[in-house]
């Protein structure tokens, strides 16, 4: 990769994938590399690559519990590079914190993905970057309501469900509509 054409990064944790799921259709239309650390520190391969390409940006998503302040603050002060973190409370709220950030209430049309399990949700990772939309996390069970409301909010013309009933029950899928 050539540092040339690459100021920003975004780091994911390698220790669970909702995160790296959610920005992934973003960093695909972007070429912004997905780069991962671990929950308290950073790999030495992961420093290596800001040094080495000239990283300016490191978007950091997940909150505290997932990419320790000790890691941003690494980042920040002994190598220099600005920081930006986006997170929610859970993976669902982070989901919609990243397409928030990246469009703020422009889209068109939406998928909706379990964030239980990564199957459809990384199926359904290329697409959204291919259709210029976000990867919304929900539950099996239930959707939080400001997942809700944010779809309820753009005025869409299409919402995607990915995932049978296995996946997400048909009583979840009907609160989407």
């Amino acid at each position: 990769m050539e540092s040339a054409n690459l100021d920003t990064i975004i780091l994911a944790t390698a220790n669970n994938y909702p995160d790296a799921l959610a920005i992934a259709p973003f960093a695909a239309r972007q070429g912004t590399p997905i780069l991962f650390t671990l929950g308290e520190s950073l790999p030495h391969e992961t420093k290596q690559a800001l040094g080495t390409w000239g990283i300016r940006k490191v978007i950091i998503v997940g909150g505290t519990g997932v990419i320790a302040p000790s890691v941003e603050n690494e980042i920040k002060n002994n190598l220099g590079i600005n920081t930006e973190r986006l997170a929610g409370p859970d993976r669902d709220e982070t989901a919609l914190a990243i397409a928030r950030h990246f469009s703020p209430g422009d889209y068109r049309q939406v998928v909706v993905a379990t964030g239980e399990g990564f199957a459809d949700a990384l199926a359904g990772a290329s697409f959204a970057a291919k259709n210029s939309c976000p990867v919304l996390l929900t539950g099996k069970t239930r959707i939080k309501q400001e997942v809700l409301e944010y779809i309820g909010g753009l005025g869409l013309g299409r919402v995607y469900i990915l995932g049978g009933e296995g996946a997400i029950l048909d009583r979840v899928v009907n609160e989407v509509y």
